[in-house]
């Protein structure tokens, strides 16, 4: 018989599955912040500059530039902030497919340091 206070019986693989998973998560959740981060400082309103856009931009792909109300998308020399009814614009050399490049960029790198955290935490020694 067993009794309530018996402790459940802990399986090596169980235990290199949950820490696996969890350095993948905690890892991607890491660099998916820091991508955000970075893409909200470093390439929002210097790349372009989209007028009715809400932070944080790098949680939607594809979506940075778009044609208006106020007319189509400027390419320009210089972003500088815009008024929401004058148009989206975009750094002259940069289009909308180059950007998602960038962006596909950023999350591939997140998820190849998720990855080769939770490789690492798979072949830490079992004590």
């Amino acid at each position: 018989m067993s009794s309530p206070a018996q402790k459940v019986r802990y399986t090596p693989l169980l235990g290199r599955m949950v820490a696996a998973g969890a350095a993948f998560f905690i890892s991607m959740a890491s660099a998916t912040a820091v991508c955000a981060t970075f893409w909200q400082f470093g390439i929002a309103d210097v790349l372009y500059n989209c007028t009715d856009s809400v932070p944080p931009e790098y949680f939607r792909p594809g979506n940075w530039v778009h044609d208006s109300g106020a007319g189509p998308v400027r390419t320009v020399d210089r972003i500088v902030p815009r008024s929401i009814i004058e148009p989206d614009t975009i750094r002259r050399g940069w289009t909308p497919f180059r950007l998602t490049l960038l962006w596909l960029g950023f999350f591939s790198a997140s998820v190849a340091v998720s990855v080769a955290a939770a490789r690492l935490a798979w072949k830490l020694p079992e004590d």
